[in-house]
């Protein structure tokens, strides 16, 4: 029988206001190592939640800085929410059917308690689903996929259309990198901060590498984590589950026996595991 999810929730909560401005948010997503904060009135009920996604929509379309953008106006509500007492598996099913990487966890009086996270749900699959199932059972085969030269305005396009944390770099079908709505987020905000305008380019010309000064639009590889983790099709699932545990990562490119790209495991796919585990 699947545990309740008080055994395994994150609590105390990380939370903000809803007067509370972006640029709070998005520093209390970097101190604390997060992807969502909690938005709660004053009795401590959940008002709402801000997730990474949230953050990346909000800085791609509109020209306002993010210290004059309320947490109100950007987050999910009304939030989702369950008791202490609701199965593991039944949580893996109510994300999935909403579309969404956590619920909050709350009392009688309905106020938070706690926060369960896709996160959570691949510790508790990982430590008790071991040798049960293969990458190749739950992976998702169809990967949005762009080349190292893709603008990162496209790879935002891309995130928010098919509404998904990452997308993978390929070279020749073989994954070369990995970008995350976290290194949008933190990325390109970064770069603004330092007053970058050029960067430098390699072009290679004769068997001679080139460097050349253009104008900053930021490429896929200036942001790209590289080389990828990633899991072969025929690794177990539960161990593909670790790895992404321990390099606190959300996704791992999958490769077929001769390392091309053939689909990507996420939290998202172990949450599918869990569901069917009843």
């Amino acid at each position: 029988m699947s545990s309740p999810v008080s055994e395994i929730m994150s609590s105390p909560v990380i939370s903000v206001t809803p007067q509370d401005p972006l640029s709070h948010v998005r520093k209390l997503m970097l101190r604390h190592n997060i992807t969502r904060v909690v938005v709660v009135a004053e009795d401590e009920r959940p008002l709402g939640v801000i997730t990474q996604k949230d953050v990346v929509r909000a800085m791609s379309s509109t020209e306002r800085g993010i210290e004059n953008i309320l947490a109100e106006e950007i987050m999910s509500s009304p939030p989702i929410t369950v008791t202490p007492d609701t199965p593991v598996s039944k949580v893996a099913e109510k994300m999935l059917e909403s579309n969404i990487s956590s619920l909050i966890v709350v009392d009688d009086e309905g106020k938070v308690l706690g926060i369960v996270t896709k996160t959570d749900l691949c510790k508790y699959f990982a430590a008790k689903f071991k040798g049960k199932v293969k990458v190749r059972d739950f992976m998702t085969k169809s990967v949005v996929s762009v080349s190292r030269s893709t603008s990162v305005y496209r790879v935002i396009d891309l995130m928010t259309k098919y509404r998904i944390d990452r997308v993978v770099v390929v070279e020749n079908r073989e994954p070369v990198g990995i970008i995350t709505a976290r290194d949008l987020v933190f990325g390109v905000h970064e770069f603004k901060r330092r007053g970058v305008k050029y960067v430098r380019r390699v072009e290679r010309s004769w068997g001679y590498r080139i460097y050349r000064k253009v104008p900053l639009v930021l490429l896929a590889e200036d942001l790209m984590s590289s080389p990828p983790i990633v899991a072969k099709e025929s690794d177990d699932l539960a161990q593909a589950t670790e790895i992404m545990l321990r390099e606190g990562i959300s996704g791992l490119p999958v490769v077929d026996a001769e390392g091309k790209l053939s689909g990507i495991v996420t939290k998202t796919d172990i949450a599918r595991a869990l569901a069917s585990m009843r």
